[in-house]
């Protein structure tokens, strides 16, 4: 609704932040994060909550 200048959004649902907090700070996510920073502007949000 608030335009920014994204041209994508994805959205991983897991089954609780504290799981989500594992796999982002799992040093297998790190290498692949090295890539993806190069590769393209990127905000990661994660937040707990329902979506609907």
């Amino acid at each position: 609704m608030e335009a920014r200048d994204a041209q994508r959004l994805i959205v991983v649902e897991f089954p609780s932040l504290a799981i989500a907090k594992a796999c982002y700070s799992d040093p297998g996510y790190g290498e692949a994060m090295r890539f993806a920073l190069q590769a393209s502007k990127r905000v990661l949000v994660m937040f707990e909550g329902d979506l609907g």
